[in-house]
């Protein structure tokens, strides 16, 4: 890996499936904009996390309403 100055490094990267190398440079400077971009995907993780687990409780509780409901009418 090479560094081009204190912000950016550069190396070279072969794609998947292919021989041929490309030089790929990246910043490694942190600004306030990955910060908070950092911030809203967290953020967002969780609130699909939080989604995925009351959607799962709602099923769960339809599930065992019906198994009640099938074993009163037997």
């Amino acid at each position: 890996m090479q560094t081009l100055t204190d912000e950016t490094a550069c190396r070279r990267e072969s794609p998947t499936g292919s021989r041929i190398a490309v030089t790929r440079c990246y910043s490694t400077a942190a600004t306030a904009n990955d910060e908070v971009n950092d911030y809203v995907l967290q953020h967002d993780i969780e609130e699909m996390r939080m989604r995925q687990f009351y959607e799962q409780r709602a099923r769960d509780a339809a599930a065992a309403s019906m198994l009640q409901r099938a074993a009163g009418r037997q």
